[in-house]
């Protein structure tokens, strides 16, 4: 909720994309916890540096709205397919 509240009060694109896959990777891999938090923390890491230098608005602008809404599609469909797996 609050990421959500300070994207709305800037006015910033924020893709969530990457939550979604690696909840769903980390799920797949029970039995190695290890590869799970490392994947989990490096992916955390990486998206907080592309938040502070400020690249999060500039990278959805540059990728356009086409590959954004497939990449957002593509989001769904790994969702979907996990639940039904699971």
């Amino acid at each position: 909720m609050v990421g959500t509240a300070g994207a709305l009060i800037f006015k910033i694109v924020t893709p969530i994309s990457f939550q979604a896959e690696t909840s769903v990777m980390a799920g797949n891999l029970r039995s190695k916890r290890n590869e799970r938090l490392s994947m989990i923390i490096w992916t955390g890491l990486l998206m907080t540096v592309i938040g502070l230098f400020g690249l999060l608005t500039p990278t959805i602008d540059f990728i356009g709205p086409i590959i954004l809404n497939a990449m957002m599609a593509g989001v769904d469909i790994i969702l979907i397919l996990a639940r039904l797996i699971c």
